[in-house]
């Protein structure tokens, strides 16, 4: 009912935490998101602007998704901590996180790691070639 604990990956993927030396560079994340971390991301990536002009003349409402801004609001509330030489003396805050380095692959390996943790069960192989025959239908990936 509840999503708790932490997920310990390295640039291999995650890793048991008993496994974890000083010498591994490792990012503690998110199990899965909850409720009120998917609203805090769904929101830093949408903008809803009112009063565009829909081709009928009525006010419409339109919704733009910040791809850059979802990748980055994934990483800022699903990282946890972190650990290891690469990040000696450096805590884990939104500013050091928005510094990382978007071509290590420890940080390209957590990022898929916290979309990999966090598709919808609705999401199956059926759906998604359904949603492929929907004009109305916009996939989006995120990446690294």
């Amino acid at each position: 009912m509840f999503v708790q604990g932490r997920v310990a990956i390295t640039a291999d993927g995650p890793i048991d935490p008993k496994d974890i030396t000083p010498e591994i560079d490792v990012i503690f994340i998110r199990p899965k998101m909850d409720f009120g971390t998917k609203q805090k991301v769904i929101g830093a990536a949408t903008k809803i602007i009112q009063g565009q002009k829909a081709k009928r003349g009525k006010d419409a409402q339109t919704v733009d998704i910040d791809v850059g801004a979802y990748n980055m609001a994934l990483l800022t509330h699903n990282i946890l901590g972190w650990q290891g030489p690469s990040f000696a003396s450096v805590s884990c805050t939104p500013s050091n996180i928005a510094m990382l380095d978007q071509d290590e692959p420890l940080v390209g390996r957590v990022l898929q790691e916290i979309n990999d943790r966090n598709v919808s069960p609705a999401t199956s192989a059926e759906t998604q070639a359904a949603a492929l025959d929907d004009p109305n239908v916009i996939e989006v990936a995120t990446t690294a």
